[in-house]
């Protein structure tokens, strides 16, 4: 019987008739999917899928829409009134670990306000409390001294000498540094950063000295800047000083570029001046890119007494240096060393030699060493390094005690021709890496391996994810892709609870997208139901509309830059959305720059401008269902169209309906 097209019959079997349809769709929803389908919630003012056995909680218990999900990657917001706290995503294998979200600005400075001139002069001590809002050039070492503050306001760009440094003082004395004992603030703003660079007409790395936090500066505050072209960015760091000294400094939301280091951490401590000290630094929401050797070093040696240094580095993204991050650790003769770095959260990709590097030393004079090495690498997304993570250990001799433990878990370890590497050159002391709960992807076992361990060490890898698929994870760890004594008592499959990596970004203000990594989050039911009673319910394959469309200059204004036609199919299903997507297979976010257009005879039926707050903005566009209707076994035409001038692109876009 069709069901759509029968002949009069009393209401109260039309009832049944419907009551019983719905039965059957229902169980037929539950035979075929693998995962209960939780609900369907429709957004058309927002576009947003927020329907599948995936759920994610923001701080304040505050349910999340889910713009796209795949097994490995959820798109998401930042709900209304979440606060900072804990995330976590929920689905009927159970709930994941949490990884902190703090709710605030994560907003990155460009060059697009650095000044080209300066009004004034200055170099040698500032002796009082000092306020600088204007462009001013160092011909020297600039000193602040312990007890004073300098504050740098928003819009101001400090130009360092790039020939010479008439003071002659400092740790470069033909280089220009602003040197801090006492307080230094940058008070940079979204509208108005502070810039720091170089006077050079052709600038590069190494023109300046760069700025340096002191033993006993421990309030120094750099928001929203941008640091260029010196030999170290920013140092932080107590030196061989007699009576030692603290140092530790706040660094948010600026971009650290183009130097010969990013940023440094030192913390050395000799005989006969040695003391007790601790450096560290806040390093939170940065770009730290494109700098010659590292975008992040650290340094901790001592010979006498104790050193310890604990940064927490987090929530930003570290790309392009020569290595991404180095900590280095040693000891000799009476001196002992903790290095605590907490590495969170953070994107570190396409660095030249390894993502991350820790190595650990003993005494290379036989006097004895005390070098405790135990940093936290956790929920990063590391890839496209030569090595991701490279831990070495070298003992120098018996002599010492070093007790070498680095965790590293809850990361995504991807794309790279090695993952992590574990070795040494000596078998003395502890070496124990704990390597769990960590998602490996992209290891062939050929040109890329997961685990390198050329120690004598035995290594454990337990209870991660191996792989990007459910089947890839029911296989455990790949023998194939790992070198060396590594064992793997236990795994994740499909069957686990979901495990986060990562959150991009880590800070981010309400209605702002946030991506979640991870493993086995899920997927969006993407259902075609079969022929149950096939004149009520048929299914839809994605329609290919075009590829992606690279960027390029407008030809003229309103060009329309690409056109397509396609049909749609006669029968269509009679419930579930139709979406433009950038995936065949899951609701994915499009983008065109500027303008998409939908035609059918010639007359404009659909329009969406994706830059009508002036940035083009992606977003996941669903098609009414009754222009759907209209359209059915039709050709229509669909164009991109340029409105505002300047450049043109588009993602790729298809066609798809989601039941």
């Amino acid at each position: 019987m069709n069901l759509l097209h029968t002949h009069k019959v009393q209401k109260p079997f039309r009832k049944f008739i419907r009551f019983t349809l719905f039965l059957i769709i229902i169980v037929s929803i539950v035979l075929l999917q693998s995962r209960n389908l939780s609900g369907l919630s429709k957004n058309l003012s927002t576009s947003a899928a927020s329907w599948s056995n995936t759920a994610v909680t923001f701080p304040n218990n505050k349910p999340a829409t889910i713009l796209n999900l795949s097994e490995t990657q959820i798109d998401t917001a930042v709900p209304a009134d979440s606060i900072s706290g804990n995330v976590s995503v929920t689905t009927n294998t159970g709930t994941s670990n949490n990884v902190s979200f703090e709710l605030g600005s994560n907003f990155a400075p460009d060059d697009s306000g650095e000044a080209q001139t300066w009004q004034s002069t200055f170099s040698g001590e500032i002796s009082i409390d000092t306020i600088w809002d204007s462009n001013i050039l160092l011909t020297g070492d600039v000193t602040v001294p312990a007890g004073v503050t300098l504050t740098i306001n928003g819009g101001s760009t400090i130009f360092g000498s790039s020939v010479g440094d008439d003071q002659a003082t400092g740790r470069w004395t033909d280089k220009t540094e602003l040197i801090v004992f006492g307080t230094l603030l940058v008070n940079g703003t979204e509208s108005d950063p502070v810039h720091f660079t170089s006077d050079a007409a052709n600038k590069s790395s190494g023109d300046w000295g760069g700025i340096q936090i002191r033993e006993g500066s421990t309030t120094s505050e750099l928001s929203i800047c941008m640091i260029q072209y010196a030999t170290e960015g920013v140092s932080i760091g107590s030196v061989d000083i007699p009576g030692g000294g603290d140092s530790w400094a706040n660094i948010q939301n600026c971009v650290i570029q183009h130097n010969e280091i990013g940023i440094t951490i030192r913390a050395n401590v000799n005989w006969p001046d040695g003391i007790h000290i601790n450096v560290g630094a806040n390093i939170k929401n940065n770009v730290i890119a494109n700098n010659v050797e590292e975008g992040i070093y650290l340094w901790i040696w001592c010979g006498y007494q104790s050193a310890i240094t604990n940064p927490i580095i987090t929530n930003n993204v570290i790309e392009q240096n020569g290595t991404g991050i180095y900590l280095k650790s040693e000891s000799w003769w009476l001196g002992h060393v903790d290095e605590r770095t907490a590495i969170r959260n953070n994107i570190i990709r396409n660095n030249a030699t390894n993502g991350i590097m820790v190595e650990t030393f003993g005494s290379s004079d036989a006097s004895g060493s005390d070098t405790d090495s135990k940093p936290v690498i956790e929920n990063n997304l590391l890839f496209g390094n030569e090595a991701n993570i490279y831990l070495n250990l070298v003992p120098r001799g018996s002599d010492g005690l070093q007790d070498f433990q680095p965790t590293v878990r809850f990361n995504t370890i991807s794309d790279a021709p090695l993952g992590v590497v574990i070795t040494e050159t000596e078998s003395f002391d502890t070496f124990e890496p704990i390597i769990a709960q960590n998602v490996f992807e992209s290891f062939d076992g050929v040109s890329s391996y997961a685990i390198v361990n050329e120690s004598s060490r035995i290594v454990y890898a337990n209870d991660s994810y191996w792989g990007s698929s459910p089947t890839e994870w029911g296989a455990g760890m790949p023998s194939d892709a790992i070198i060396g004594s590594v064992f793997s008592s236990s795994f994740k499959d499909s069957d686990s609870p979901p495990l986060i990596t990562m959150l991009s970004p880590g800070t981010a203000t309400t209605g702002e997208p946030i991506t979640i990594y991870g493993a086995n989050l899920g997927s969006l039911p993407q259902l075609f139901l079969p022929a149950i009673l096939n004149q009520v319910v048929t299914d839809m394959e994605p329609i290919f509309i075009g590829d992606p469309f690279p960027q390029r200059q407008v030809q003229a204004v309103r060009e329309i830059f690409y056109s397509t036609t396609i049909q749609i199919p006669q029968e269509l299903p009679n419930s579930g959305n139709f979406y433009l997507s950038a995936q065949s297979d899951a609701i994915s976010p499009v983008i065109v720059d500027d303008e998409i257009i939908i035609k059918m005879n010639d007359s404009i039926t659909y329009t969406h401008d994706f830059s009508a707050e002036n940035t083009p903005q992606a977003a996941s566009l669903i098609i009414p269902f009754a222009l759907m209707e209209q359209m059915k076994g039709k050709d229509i035409t669909i164009e991109y169209r340029d409105v505002y001038g300047d450049v043109v692109s588009a993602s790729e876009m298809w066609l798809i309906w989601v039941p």
